[in-house]
């Protein structure tokens, strides 16, 4: 019950970044209990979805699957410790078993360590455009059903994104939506939202953040804006502060000195600068990370690096790329929009989520991370007994880093 185990589907994507070239490129990135739900035609270089696009449903458990003369598939095991499990060594087997022939058992080593991670210090963000929906479920970014939704959140806390952004409106749906994160995990923490901004909707959304325990609100200003269109948002900031709220906004490096004195949450594109989060700091402010690169490039070590190790090293306080999937035409089509590939960390399902190896990529940055902070954690307690071997010991760290 606490191994996840998947099969790593190859099929044709239109580019290698989030900008369409259309290209024919097999590309590694699905992670399906059900190896047959996409093939792929070689010879015309397309996709073939086993059924609708807005029908798309993934087996409960790992189907057999095909393996041609000659050639590989990759599989993909997830091991999920259960909370309780003492300390030590645990060993297994993984059996093979073809159709024909004799089956074997690989081997499985385990450890788990004595002691229990911390959270991460920075927010875990990403931004996430589902909204509810009442009407029947397809496979868009956009439009969840309930149990969409919670398929999606569950997905999110497990990839240890435990605060993701909120597009939901205000009004009585933003309270079930609130419910259906506390289920699936997503508890305390500021909350980064979308929603809407007019003051009644400010005032609301406060009163009902309170409720539900979110210890601050931002609210999202007008996004990527410079020069004077950045200047002449101040009175909405001011009206925000006003009502008790903060802001956020994805933005570039003028708006410290446009609106650095009242910007809450800066979330900046691209490469992370050091100077930039030392000055945000320095107002009292956070600073946060997107477009490191954006959602859905089928690199995972990337992810690990740049919204990991990378964010810690040069003190940034929030991961929030843009986006957990973003559907610029269909989640299940690279092929229909001429200007941006489909953003997907995560492809939605009719009644779930079928994860990437990006996604992966994306876990395994708040993994070191949690690391990370465990081993602060650690030095804080040694640190009056021994001063200059914990001052060796986070000079190493760095170097590694």
């Amino acid at each position: 019950s606490a191994l996840d185990l998947r099969v790593v589907k190859v099929w044709y994507q239109a580019g290698r970044n989030v900008g369409f070239q259309n290209l024919k490129l097999l590309t590694p990135e699905l992670l399906l209990k059900d190896d047959s739900l996409v093939q792929i035609d070689e010879k015309r270089q397309v996709n073939i979805l086993k059924m609708d696009r807005d029908a798309m449903r993934d087996a409960e458990v790992l189907q057999p699957f095909a393996v041609a003369a000659n050639t590989f598939k990759q599989c993909w095991v997830t091991v999920q410790v259960p909370a309780d499990a003492k300390a030590g060594v645990y060993r297994g087997t993984i059996t093979v078993a073809p159709e024909a022939g004799a089956a074997f058992a690989q081997p499985v080593e385990l450890t788990v360590l004595p002691f229990t991670l911390e959270e991460p210090k920075i927010i875990c963000s990403i931004y996430y455009r589902g909204r509810l929906s009442k009407e029947a479920p397809v496979c868009n970014s956009e439009r969840k059903t309930e149990e969409q939704l919670l398929a999606e959140l569950k997905d999110m806390v497990a990839h240890g994104v435990t605060n993701p952004t909120v597009y939901q409106q205000p009004g009585p749906d933003l309270e079930r939506y609130f419910q259906l994160r506390q289920e699936a995990g997503m508890r305390g923490g500021p909350l980064l939202t979308l929603g809407g901004s007019s003051s009644s909707a400010v005032d609301s959304t406060i009163a009902l953040a309170r409720k539900y325990g979110f210890t601050d609100v931002y609210f999202y200003g007008q996004d990527e804006r410079s020069g004077d269109e950045l200047r002449a948002q101040r009175a909405w900031y001011d009206r925000i502060h006003a009502a008790g709220g903060k802001v956020f906004v994805a933005g570039y490096k003028d708006s410290y000195e446009i609106m650095g004195d009242v910007l809450d949450l800066p979330i900046f594109a691209g490469r992370p600068d050091v100077a930039m989060g030392e000055a945000y700091h320095a107002t009292g402010h956070l600073i946060g990370s997107y477009a490191n690169p954006q959602g859905g490039v089928e690199e995972p070590e990337t992810y690990r690096r740049n919204f990991g190790l990378g964010l810690w090293k040069a003190g940034y306080d929030c991961a929030c790329t843009y986006a957990y999937q973003h559907s610029f035409g269909h989640s299940w089509d690279d092929y229909d929009n001429v200007k941006y590939r489909d953003h997907e960390m995560a492809y939605p399902t009719v009644n779930g989520v079928i994860p990437t190896l990006q996604w992966e990529g994306y876990r395994e940055g708040v993994d070191d991370m949690r690391y990370i902070r465990t081993l602060e954690r650690l030095c804080r307690e040694k640190e009056k007994a021994k001063p200059d071997d914990v001052a060796l010991a986070r000079q190493e760290l760095a170097d590694m880093t």
